[in-house]
């Protein structure tokens, strides 16, 4: 899935199928939920988990997210995942698109993210996110976003079984140049900082106009509990308009009662089995 960031124009990718935590047996709630060798973060008492979860998943560092019922989220990263985004690169690492302006997500078929990711970034500094793009940066951070693209489009090409998780089965060398890149543009975020030179314009990743609104609304939440339900949680039936159209839908209810989101995803089943394209919801990404 790629999320844009309102008003930054950057969109960041998000991979819900290798990071959720299953369901807790009963009587565990999210507040006591704990995973060995993973600390939660941040505080508990934050509403910010779902962005840091992104933050971490864009610079492919191990995260694993939770999310109730309810919509609440608990992030979980390992200590090493925690120190690099907290003193190396509180940065979003993200890419430039060519999506139509009222699109705010698009499904990515692809288990790695898009060629184009480390084209642009948002730098979390001091309650304030500051964009930039590649351009902004020196030749050799460039080169290493190109060398990065390359490698991406390698692995694209790749048939990948269903199993792989980008976080422990992608090559080292690709992890390591993109939590280099996410270092070079915190460091050039440092640079403009300390000059004279005018810092872009403020895009704010967790406050009213930016990302948490986004990641908070209803749809975002629907999203974020469809990918966890049981198939017999989702209703299936034909296209009136179509032939052989086959259209699968999660409904997902306000607590108020005050309207529904809709999780929907429409198949040609022309060769295919409904069993099989049933099955394909099962692999959310």
């Amino acid at each position: 899935m790629l999320l844009q960031i309102p008003e930054a124009n950057v969109w960041l990718w998000y991979d819900a199928r290798t990071t959720r935590i299953p369901t807790p047996r009963a009587g565990i709630s999210i507040d006591e939920l704990e995973i060995e060798g993973f600390m939660p973060f941040p505080a508990i008492d934050t509403p910010h988990h779902l962005p840091i979860h992104l933050m971490l998943q864009s610079q492919i560092l191990s995260s694993l997210l939770y999310s109730d019922t309810e919509g609440k989220h608990k992030c979980f990263a390992s200590p090493e995942s925690v120190h690099h985004i907290v003193k190396k690169a509180p940065v979003f690492l993200g890419s430039l698109q060519d999506f139509p302006e009222t699109i705010m997500m698009v499904r990515h078929s692809h288990p790695y993210p898009p060629k184009e990711h480390g084209t642009a970034a948002v730098v979390l500094h001091q309650d304030h996110q500051y964009e930039y793009l590649i351009n902004d940066l020196p030749p050799e951070a460039q080169e290493r976003q190109k060398a990065i693209s390359q490698l991406i489009e390698v692995m694209q090409s790749i048939p990948q079984q269903e199993t792989v998780n980008v976080f422990t089965d992608s090559p080292e060398e690709l992890r390591n140049m993109m939590q280099r890149l996410a270092e070079d543009y915190y460091a050039f975020h440092q640079v403009a900082q300390n000059s004279n030179k005018p810092l872009p314009t403020t895009v704010d990743a967790f406050n009213a106009a930016g990302i948490a609104k986004m990641l908070s609304a209803h749809p975002i939440q629907a999203y974020s509990v469809a990918s966890t339900a049981p198939l017999t949680a989702w209703r299936d039936y034909m296209s009136l308009e179509k032939e052989n159209e086959l259209i699968v839908d999660y409904s997902f209810a306000k607590k108020n009662g005050k309207g529904t989101s809709y999780v929907l995803f429409k198949e040609d089943i022309t060769g295919l089995s409904r069993e099989i394209v049933l099955e394909n919801i099962k692999n959310l990404s």
